[in-house]
């Protein structure tokens, strides 16, 4: 899906979320799709809830995740060649 840009295995992804939504301390980052064959998208979790302590990022939630707190998904296409 998409175009290939570059060689590696990491990339950098800028998201914005508004300054009154409070981000839950650990926040991990997954990349979903919420149907078999759509757009994907970036899914912050888990939700904060009322007691649970807030990510420290400032007024502009500036936090930066390191690669252990993300998750890729197996390519749809991969899992399919799997079975063929």
């Amino acid at each position: 899906m998409g175009a290939k840009v570059g060689v590696g295995d990491r990339i950098r992804v800028d998201f914005h979320i508004r300054g009154a939504i409070p981000i839950a301390r650990g926040v991990r980052a997954s990349i979903v799709s919420f149907h078999l064959v759509a757009e994907r998208n970036l899914v912050p979790h888990p939700e904060w809830r009322p007691g649970m302590a807030k990510e420290l990022g400032g007024v502009r939630h500036e936090i930066v995740l390191p690669m252990e707190r993300t998750h890729v998904p197996v390519d749809t296409d991969d899992t399919l060649a799997a079975f063929t």
